[in-house]
């Protein structure tokens, strides 16, 4: 639309402004251009913002859940697996139902664990064990974080035969923009670090001055060649801004944590940073992992307090009720 405005309607409406009324063909003329250029621009707009929102992040809010089942094989025994979604976003049902061959019965000290994890992003939620229901159904809740590809594993264990576990593949999304996304808008990375401080308010200087400059241009009190320069300036302020606030996806250094600090939690969580976090936030949380150099922004630095708390409750299994009165020795961590 844009271009049959620019190319066909206004040198059209130009010839006949100049036919019927030339004493106002200028101003008429130069009025329906600045509309030209606003309806180009808004486009063009339009199609940058398009682009740009396909970064925007899957993991600022959760998977959307449709109640789903699936049936497979555990081993000898048939296993249905449900999951339902339940009233906060993100937070679903398991519902597991074991059936078992003719003449075989259930062994009464079965317990049945599912784990939820995505290969992709090497996360996991933990081994979570479920509770036997009156109708025979093992059921557990758990959280669909974010959008995308994810596995459950079901094990079934007891004391009377080998473990048995199966996986069950599903995606959780929230819309088909959200697929394939790796990077994601993140504004308190700004405030991370002086640099990235002083990067970006070195590129909305540029943004301003190139905005002064078009509109120089455009009301004739600057040469019509400053607007390359004005278009250079808009690349080079976007790209300090954009470098800062558009991180990777994962990992998510400032998404809130969705779990209560309970004293299970805390054991379970110091399993989970041995296997997932050590490599980029290193063993002592100072950000120091072998992979944190690869990371924009770096891996946060855990401060001495929380830290402590976390040492104290690992090594106790679980958060020490006077974890306060207990203090550190000087160069060790607690």
């Amino acid at each position: 639309m844009a271009a049959y405005h620019v190319l066909v309607l206004s040198p059209a409406c130009r010839r006949q402004v100049r036919r019927f009324v030339p004493e106002t063909a200028t101003s008429l003329v130069r009025s329906f251009a600045r509309l030209v250029r606003l309806e180009a621009l808004g486009v063009m707009g339009a199609i940058l913002l398009a682009g740009f929102l396909t970064t925007l992040p899957t993991v600022d809010r959760p998977g959307a859940i449709v109640a789903t089942s699936w049936e497979q094989a555990l081993g000898p025994w048939h296993m249905r697996l449900a999951m339902t979604p339940l009233d906060e976003p993100g937070r679903v049902q398991w519902s597991v139902a074991l059936q078992v061959p003719a003449g075989e019965a259930i062994p009464p000290d079965t317990q049945v664990f599912v784990q939820m994890r995505m290969p992709e992003h090497a996360m996991s939620n933990g081994r979570q064990r479920t509770t036997l229901g009156s109708d025979g159904q093992y059921r557990t809740a758990g959280i669909v974080s974010i959008a995308g590809a994810w596995q459950i594993d079901v094990t079934a264990a007891s004391s009377q035969r080998a473990a048995l576990t199966t996986t069950v593949d599903f995606e959780a999304v929230t819309g088909s923009r959200d697929q394939d996304r790796q990077r994601r808008l993140e504004f308190a990375a700004v405030s991370a670090s002086p640099v990235h401080t002083l990067s970006c308010v070195l590129g909305i200087l540029f943004g301003v001055l190139a905005l002064v400059v078009i509109w120089g241009a455009s009301v004739g009190r600057m040469p019509r060649w400053t607007l390359l320069g004005a278009g250079g300036m808009l690349l080079c302020g976007s790209y300090l801004v954009l470098s800062i606030v558009l991180v990777n996806a994962y990992p998510t250094t400032y998404v809130k944590n969705p779990v209560s600090a309970t004293p299970e939690a805390v054991v379970i969580g110091q399993q989970l940073f041995q296997e997932h976090c050590v490599a980029c936030h290193g063993s002592d949380g100072r950000g120091t992992g072998p992979l944190a150099t690869s990371l924009s922004p770096p891996p946060a630095i855990s401060p001495p307090p929380t830290w402590t708390i976390i040492r104290m409750a690992s090594c106790s299994g679980g958060l020490p009720t006077a974890w306060r009165a207990r203090p550190c020795q000087a160069g060790k961590n607690c």
